[in-house]
């Protein structure tokens, strides 16, 4: 009896003992990942990425005021630059109206002024860490999800109020870390979101977690820094391209050989293609009743 009580105890000790070693080496994993010990950032070119938002807002007195240059088919309009584009989207088809018209534009106007006053702060730092204009920000939402619904999943799987899928999110996250264009708080900012082993494992990105606005926002902005940034795009002149790629992909004009077209010739290459969607895309962005019509001409957003 005594010799069975002695291997019992030998027995539990080991597995305390096992258990004890397992949850030590799990917690130092977590919190040597959580603090990104061995993440050093790109500095310099973190900074030159930032100083995008910098070059925006000096041209946004000339630029926006009196039209963007450059490019013949950007319309110049008296009183600013947007809308950018005198194409509008005409839709038949009575499931699928227009939402960004003349008849709609005070409707969405209150529906941008909610996203804006519900959001701003969220919108304000995330334009912060990544270098995007606020204004960017909220085009994407706007034409994304202009009721600001963060639960909303579309049938296409793409979560909440920036309308972005787990993958491209993952994806996003991986790549922006292997280029050390994601700081160190940047790192614990998404770990304390997705988990401590995001950048490792791309099935911790869930709909459940990009269902939440400030981890949907981030990571919409993200998406579009590294947009951006892979397509060399000017932030002012490409914009067009910007939010066309947003939809369609980061690749799609590279692989069309579509990426010096300026905005009319975009939307006219596109409509009526399997990529209509990202034509029409770019005409509620930027066309007449747009969102960024709204938004810098009602609302006052600008950068």
């Amino acid at each position: 009896m005594k010799q069975v009580t002695k291997t019992l105890l030998i027995i539990i000790s080991v597995v305390l003992i096992a258990f004890g070693s397992w949850y030590f080496i799990s917690q130092s994993s977590k919190k040597a990942d959580l603090s990104s010990d061995n993440y050093t950032a790109d500095e310099k070119l973190i900074a030159e990425v930032r100083a995008r938002v910098w070059q925006f807002d000096k041209s946004v007195q000339t630029q926006i005021a009196q039209g963007i240059e450059g490019s013949p088919d950007i319309i110049t309009f008296i009183g600013g630059s947007f809308p950018m584009t005198k194409i509008v989207e005409k839709r038949t088809d009575k499931i699928k109206p227009t939402k960004f018209d003349a008849a709609e534009r005070a409707n969405n106007k209150a529906l941008i002024q909610k996203l804006i006053s519900t959001y701003g702060n969220l919108v304000k730092q995330a334009s912060q860490r990544f270098s995007i204009p606020e204004l960017y920000i909220y085009v994407v939402m706007a034409v994304e999800n202009t009721e600001g619904k963060v639960n909303y999943v579309s049938p296409g799987g793409y979560v909440g109020l920036m309308q972005i899928d787990t993958s491209s999110a993952a994806d996003t996250l991986t790549t922006q870390k292997k280029r050390k264009l994601l700081t160190v708080s940047d790192l614990q900012f998404f770990q304390k979101r997705f988990g401590t082993s995001v950048f490792s494992a791309s099935n911790q990105v869930t709909n459940t977690a990009l269902k939440d606005a400030e981890t949907n926002i981030n990571a919409g902005a993200l998406h579009l820094s590294e947009m951006i940034v892979d397509n060399h795009f000017d932030l002012v002149k490409d914009i067009h391209k910007i939010f066309f790629s947003y939809n369609r992909g980061k690749n799609r004009l590279d692989n069309d050989g579509t990426k010096n077209l300026g905005i009319d010739a975009l939307i006219n290459r596109y409509l009526g293609t399997v990529h209509t969607v990202g034509a029409e895309y770019v005409i509620r962005a930027l066309g007449p009743n747009g969102a960024a019509d709204i938004l810098a001409n009602d609302l006052g957003i600008l950068s």
